[in-house]
């Protein structure tokens, strides 16, 4: 599918459709040839996201909170994660691993 999405748009969405329990606003940007995600294909990934979006939303307490982090022991410094909190727990509710590469996108969401 061809576009026109810059990869801090894809970002944006993504970042929003996981706060307001929306992941079906990602597909048209999941889509989008710059983006290439760690399962089989696409259709696979977004069922999977959709799944995590709603289970972080069930098991949150209060809203939830964008951290963006790159942990010391990645050697992989185009490598950060989307770690998303609530007001209660100390672990993140959703984690996606995104890495950055000229005008492409990976993503893959963390079971856990």
């Amino acid at each position: 599918m061809k576009n026109d999405f810059t990869i801090e748009t894809i970002k944006s969405v993504l970042i929003r459709s996981c706060l307001e329990n929306q992941p079906k606003s990602f597909i048209p940007y999941l889509m989008s040839e710059k983006v290439t995600v760690g399962m089989p294909n696409k259709l696979l990934f977004y069922k999977f996201f959709k799944m995590m979006v709603g289970c972080a939303r069930k098991s949150s307490v209060g809203s939830l909170k964008l951290k963006m982090e790159s942990p010391n022991w990645k050697k992989d410094k185009s490598a950060f994660y989307f770690n998303f909190y609530d007001e209660q727990h100390l672990h993140s509710r959703l984690s996606i691993a995104l890495r950055e590469s000229e005008n492409q996108l990976y993503l893959e969401t963390l079971p856990f």
